[in-house]
Order: structure tokens, then C-alpha cells, then sequence
């Protein structure tokens, strides 16, 4: 059976049943310069293509700091996994377009839910999804990382985002690159 094609609630038991119950994000002393990432085979060629502009945009951003890396299977702990869910469970109320689930041991997986994005852009959604990857929290008041899905907000890293990626990863924000002009403190 593929991973994919499991709904949500089956792999979130699925997961706890395994031991590795959903975590909060590592925190910088135990956070790895690295960040290695494979890519589900379902993932169409345009998906993939999107979500690697993603992850050349979070790279260039980090200017060297931090670096997202494909590899070509996620057999050993630390690795994150993007996976297409064709098919989500639909509730009433804001769906999410994505969701990140972090494993105590490091490493997790991206669930993009594929029939809820609609018209929405791929890349923005999982430059947000990858800020959740580094350790990122949700800023009501953000672009890139707000609790909103915003074409306008989300189609770049901004300032405010890279704000919490140098305090998280304790970088100095000169070091770091970023789209609009700086945030007000």
C-alpha cells in the first residue's frame, strides 16, 4: 500500500502506533545544517518541479547556512518526506492545504493535500511547509509563515520569516537573503 494514498487520520495512527507520535519542531541545538528530503514517486513531474523551486529558493535564502537536500530514498532517521495525498478527508471550516508532521527522532513527513489546492501555487505552499521543516511556528502577523494562505504573502521568503530562522538557528540575519524590505520590529 502506498503512503500516499492513506487518509490523513490512518497515517496519523498509523504514526502513533509506531512510536513517533507527532513532535514540536528541534530546536537549535539539536537542529542539523542539513536537511535531507526525498520526494514520493507520485509526485508529478509539474508537483515535483514545483516543490523543487522551493526548496532552491529556501537554499538561496539560506545562502549556504542551512541546506535542504534530495536524496534518493528516506530509509534512515532525519529524513523528511514529501508525499501527495490525492485525496484528504474534507471537514467543514479552512482545510489545509498541507500538512508537516515532525518524528520525535528528527526528520518527518509533508503531506500535500493535492484536491484542496485548487488554482493555489505549489511553491508558495511549500516554501511554507519548509519554514515548518526548519523549525518555523506560524506568525499571525507574517507573510510567508501567517496561519493564511496568501498568493501575495506567500510567493517568497520575507523578512520576518528569515527573523526566525536566524534566532532559531542563532545566524545573523545580514548573513541570510530575503525578498521585500525589511520587517519593523
Amino acid at each position: 500500500m502506498r503512503l500516499s494514498t492513506l487518509p490523513l487520520r490512518v497515517l496519523g495512527a498509523a504514526l502513533f502506533l509506531a512510536g513517533l507520535a507527532v513532535a514540536p519542531p528541534a530546536r537549535a541545538a539539536d537542529t542539523p545544517t542539513t536537511v535531507p528530503v526525498v520526494l514520493a514517486v507520485e509526485l508529478s513531474a509539474d508537483h515535483r518541479e514545483r516543490v523543487l523551486a522551493a526548496i532552491r529558493e529556501w537554499n538561496d535564502a539560506l545562502n549556504g547556512s542551512v541546506r535542504f537536500e534530495i536524496e534518493a530514498n528516506g530509509a534512515r532517521a532525519g529524513v523528511w518526506t514529501v508525499i501527495p495525498v490525492p485525496k484528504s478527508e474534507l471537514r467543514n471550516g479552512p482545510e489545509s492545504l498541507a500538512l508537516t508532521f515532525a518524528f520525535p527522532a528528527g526528520g518527518g513527513v509533508v503531506c500535500l493535500y493535492l484536491d484542496r489546492l485548487g488554482g493555489r501555487d505549489i511553491t508558495g505552499v511549500m516554501l511554507h511547509e519548509f519554514g515548518h521543516v526548519l523549525g518555523l511556528t506560524h506568525d499571525g502577523g507574517g507573510q510567508l509563515m501567517s496561519t493564511r494562505y496568501s498568493w501575495h504573502d506567500m510567493k517568497c521568503i520575507d523578512h520576518g520569516t528569515m527573523l526566525q530562522v536566524a534566532a532559531h538557528y542563532k545566524l545573523r540575519i545580514d548573513e541570510l537573503k530575503w525578498c521585500g524590505p525589511p520587517a519593523a520590529h
